[in-house]
């Protein structure tokens, strides 16, 4: 068993002239022979996103070792005036988005879609 982490409490990234930053974070990631699981909780904030927005993994994201892609899991992605994304993984390759835009804590649009395409 594999387990790899990182906390910390702020870091700075500029990657062809966009600068990002990353705060408040904890990344925990483990590996066996059969599954592989990863944890993901910060907030990212850069002017290509127009502020910030906050990461919390609400159920760790589970994969088979050899998948490309979590089969289940969720983390919810919050912004400006708690609009949110919640992504579930649906199995195999596919994730579900809610998107609540309005920010009442009731998803109003729903996507269907595959990881590769996010």
């Amino acid at each position: 068993l594999f387990t790899h982490s990182i906390t910390g409490s702020s870091i700075q990234v500029t990657e062809g002239g966009v600068a990002a930053g990353l705060s408040n974070f904890s990344i925990v990631a483990t590996e066996d022979t059969l599954t592989y699981t990863l944890d993901l909780n910060a907030t990212v904030s850069s002017p290509e996103i127009g502020g910030s927005v906050t990461i919390v993994t609400d159920t760790v994201f589970q994969a088979d070792s050899l998948a490309a892609y979590p089969s289940s899991g969720q983390a919810t992605i919050t912004g400006a005036n708690n609009s949110r994304v919640t992504l579930i993984a649906m199995g195999a390759d596919n994730v579900r988005l809610e998107i609540d835009e309005d920010g009442n804590g009731t998803a109003e649009t729903f996507v269907d879609t595959t990881w590769g395409a996010l």
